[in-house]
């Protein structure tokens, strides 16, 4: 078992823009997890509402830096998911993180190079 108690090193991670990691146990796996959230407008709405990030599970046998790297991850991908959703080209959110696959397979073939 590890020195340290994930709970204690979530407390020392500062995540920026108001966004928190909170620990959260997921009976059903039997598994801790991290999920990075915070406060946003929803891109559809503009409505401000509590944005949640994906659920990162923990192992028991982690080290602290393993955690901390965990933590630096998710809360990068929050904010990369929050970027695709606001970027947009002539109207469109082409980097959306919500384009369905059937979508990207369709467009998957047009590809656009230099000419040497």
């Amino acid at each position: 078992m590890n020195s340290y108690c994930f709970a204690c090193v979530l407390k020392d991670c500062q995540l920026p823009d108001g966004l928190a990691a909170h620990l959260r146990y997921d009976a059903e796996r039997r598994s801790y997890y991290v999920q990075v959230q915070g406060m946003r407008p929803c891109v559809m709405t503009g409505e401000t509402v509590l944005q949640k990030g994906g659920k990162r599970y923990l192992s028991p046998h982690m080290v602290e830096s393993e955690l901390v790297r965990l933590v630096f991850g998710a809360t990068q991908a929050f904010q990369e998911h929050e970027l695709r959703e606001g970027f947009t080209y002539k109207g469109k959110r082409v980097f959306g993180p919500h384009i369905s696959m059937a979508a990207l397979l369709e467009a998957a073939n047009d590809v656009e190079m230099r000419v040497a």
